[in-house]
């Protein structure tokens, strides 16, 4: 499905699209099924972010701008879960603030907005407010370090990460800088991202259940 949508993307073509992007969360969320029962501790907030993550996708392919406001409500609600989710995980001893790792996120997602600003218009609020919620799924992730066993954490951090490259080349084309190939590589990095945080999380669990 995946590789349907990204020949899609770069064809061009309206109706493939409509075909497959819908179908690209409910697919992950097959595979997440497979390896974890029911009955796993956390299971509710992965599965509300990907159905938040699927509504969306849904969203954000059609063109008008309160389509946009409800794709973007609806991924910073799939972060919020998200969050929550990898903050259960997450040691006692690994919750206190860490300066030197959310500096780094503070200073990138600034230099974004920054970039940006002068054409959000009135979306300032919305898309500054999504860029803290993100930066926050990241920060929450890279908490997990004694949590997670080292291949998982390795994949869930990637994952995250390809998350923001993800979203800020979303935020660059719509908003004053458009490139060639962007709707490729918005999907090509998301898809990355959605991936690889699922499967760290399969990995990370599918022995222990």
């Amino acid at each position: 499905m995946a590789s349907l949508e990204l020949i899609g993307r770069l064809m061009t073509d309206a109706l493939w699209l409509n075909f497959s992007k819908p179908l690209l969360i409910p697919t992950l969320m097959m595979l997440l099924s497979s390896y974890l029962p029911f009955h796993f501790n956390g299971r509710l907030f992965i599965y509300l972010a990907l159905i938040f993550s699927a509504i969306g996708d849904v969203f954000l392919m059609f063109d008008e701008q309160i389509m946009f406001l409800s794709g973007l409500g609806s991924f910073a609600l799939a972060h919020l879960f998200f969050i929550i989710f990898f903050v259960k995980q997450v040691e006692i001893k690994d919750k206190a603030f860490k300066p030197l790792i959310i500096i780094p996120m503070i200073g990138y997602i600034s230099f974004l907005i920054y970039t940006i600003y002068n054409y959000l218009g009135d979306l300032k609020p919305f898309v500054i407010g999504y860029a803290i919620i993100i930066a926050t799924m990241l920060y929450a992730v890279v908490l997990l370090k004694n949590s997670f066993n080292s291949s998982a954490y390795l994949m869930t951090v990637i994952g995250a990460l390809f998350f923001i490259v993800s979203d800020s080349l979303l935020a660059l084309n719509m908003f004053g800088h458009a490139f060639k190939f962007a709707g490729f590589w918005v999907m090509f990095t998301y898809i990355i991202a959605q991936f690889l945080i699922i499967r760290g999380i399969i990995f990370q669990y599918e022995k222990k259940i």
